[in-house]
């Protein structure tokens, strides 16, 4: 299994069910069940099902509501985030699991391998 490493306050919005699209700068081919990482632990579980973009600011505008990052933010010169990872039927663990994060690893980690 995938994990995918996401900072905060992003993965308690996912956690939480606020927050559906994950936004990064890169297409991603991961489709599928992943967990969802922080700080060397794995806080839950959500299904990957579609990569969007690259998307324009006007349809990031838009689209505020599944991706929660600030409209000032996007209309800033500097925004690179351009493609909306979608995410669904989300799982949140009541007793998040410790795992070992590999050396250098910064979007992806392969757990079947820890």
């Amino acid at each position: 299994m995938k994990g995918l490493v996401i900072k905060e306050p992003w993965i308690s919005l996912i956690l939480t069910g606020q927050k559906t699209m994950e936004m990064r700068k890169t297409r991603t081919k991961n489709i599928g069940r992943i967990a969802l990482l922080n700080r060397g632990y794995i806080w839950g579980y959500a299904t990957l099902y579609r990569c969007e973009g690259p998307l324009s600011k006007e349809e990031l505008l838009q689209r505020v509501d599944q991706h929660c990052i600030p409209a000032e933010r996007i209309i800033s010169p500097d925004f690179q985030y351009k493609f909306g990872w979608m995410i669904s039927q989300v799982e949140k663990l009541q007793n998040p699991e410790k795992y070992n994060h590999p050396r250098g690893a910064q979007s992806w980690v392969n757990l079947s391998l820890l």
